[in-house]
């Protein structure tokens, strides 16, 4: 099929569903997640403030992707003479942009995929580069742009072996996306190996690495310095369940009441990965028998309490006060969460038998025994248990993952450079 059958056969598709994305829309207005601001500039009607013209537009859906994109929007601020646009598409990934890019680049709403909203958007900006982060690649963005002569680049790419079977069933869709790219920057050999079997150009992909190992190093304030912020009682053990999903808390609660017994200077830490949860959260301690104390309350915990998470942007700085980490959406059919954060504070990680998403990453990290991977909740408590018995086994493997995320850095720099060369050419 030709490529102009293609997009055709997509915007059918984007008008017979329309019936049910519009009642879909309404509904994430009136349930929080979208303001009427926010969908009207997704649908193309922006402020009347000047936008910058020409410069590279990055595109990041939400928080992971934020703060992997965010140090490069960073860099390539301060090296360009271009603007730097960068976008998003949930008010969680903008929350955290503006907090970390605010005043830096230009900050708006990705629009949404209909050749309208999407000619609008590339009308306003004109960019000469556009990038998309992984496998976020939105059709009719990329004809768009393509079409308009901008220049499209996958940054931090990633196939993973669940999207690869999917994507070959849609081949003859796939590959007339990725031949309007100019660049496809993958994080691994294997990455680089799927996306030619799926169509692109073999000399328009290159492996420079993941983005994500180049996480910006914060200042330590000392573990107990750390505890004290976050109100965690001085002299514990602190586990943390970080980025956990429904139908993961029930375990690791489980786990914690298991661990107590016989201990007494243990305290836990419940992350949920999206903050709105939190309530459900603290009803689930409680039937698990453990007092919850919200983050945002600012009480101090005591021991036998429980600390929710519910507020954005704390995680990575919360795990300086961890003695062992659990990395969430790994327990369940999630693809997992981001553990690097955690190693690079030197925090020992055990997760569950689902990271696809973070194949690459937590394969480099169990090698070099910065981390376990638990195939049940039972290995999990028995993983915890020996770790908390022999604190000592517990630094060791955490200084192995802290000396994995330094040993991998380098691929920001590569990715930017590449950036760089391409912008140079136009």
């Amino acid at each position: 099929m030709k490529n102009a059958g293609v997009y055709f056969a997509y915007n059918i598709l984007l008008f017979l569903t329309l019936p049910l994305l519009i009642p879909y829309l309404l509904w994430r207005v009136i349930a929080g997640k979208e303001t009427t601001e926010s969908l009207l500039t997704k649908l193309g009607r922006y402020a009347s403030e000047k936008p910058p013209k020409g410069g590279i537009w990055i595109h990041a859906v939400s928080v992971g992707e934020v703060n992997a994109a965010a140090p490069l929007a960073e860099l390539l601020a301060s090296r360009l003479k271009r603007p730097v646009i960068f976008s998003v598409s949930t008010r969680t990934g903008m929350a955290i942009a503006k907090k970390r890019l605010g005043g830096k680049v230009f900050l708006t709403w990705f629009p949404l995929d209909f050749p309208f909203s999407v000619s609008l958007a590339l009308a306003r900006f004109s960019p000469s580069v556009a990038v998309v982060l992984e496998t976020e690649i939105w059709p009719n963005f990329i004809y768009g742009a393509s079409y308009s002569g901008v220049k499209c680049v996958v940054v931090n790419g990633r196939i993973s072996d669940r999207s690869f079977g999917r994507y070959k069933t849609l081949r003859w869709f796939v590959s007339a996306i990725l031949g309007k790219m100019e660049l496809l920057l993958m994080q691994s050999q294997g990455d680089a190996e799927r996306a030619v079997a799926l169509g692109a150009d073999k000399g328009r992909v290159r492996v420079v690495g993941n983005v994500k190992f180049d996480l910006p190093a914060l200042e330590p304030s000392g573990k107990a310095v750390a505890m004290e912020n976050f109100g965690v009682p001085a002299g514990t053990t602190v586990v943390v369940f970080a980025s956990t999903h429904p139908g993961e808390e029930e375990i690791f609660l489980d786990t914690a009441r298991k661990l107590s017994a016989g201990r007494e200077r243990l305290f836990f830490v419940v992350a949920p990965r999206h903050v709105e949860r939190a309530p459900d959260v603290c009803r689930l301690c409680g039937k698990f028998g453990f007092n919850p104390v919200v983050r945002s309350s600012g009480k101090k915990c005591g021991v036998g309490e429980i600390l929710v998470l519910d507020t954005m942007g704390e995680l990575a700085r919360l795990y300086e006060a961890a003695d062992v980490a659990v990395m969430g959406g790994s327990f369940v059919r999630h693809g997992g969460q981001n553990p690097l954060e955690a190693s690079a504070w030197g925090a020992p990680v055990v997760f569950g038998p689902h990271m696809e998403n973070f194949r690459e990453i937590s394969q480099k990290l169990t090698d070099a025994g910065g981390a376990m991977r638990a195939a049940d909740k039972e290995e999990l408590l028995t993983t915890i248990d020996e770790w908390l018995a022999r604190p000592e086994k517990g630094r060791e493997a955490g200084e192995k993952g802290r000396e994995t995320v330094v040993g991998n850095r380098g691929a920001l720099e590569k990715t930017a450079k590449c950036l760089e060369e391409l912008l140079d050419g136009i």
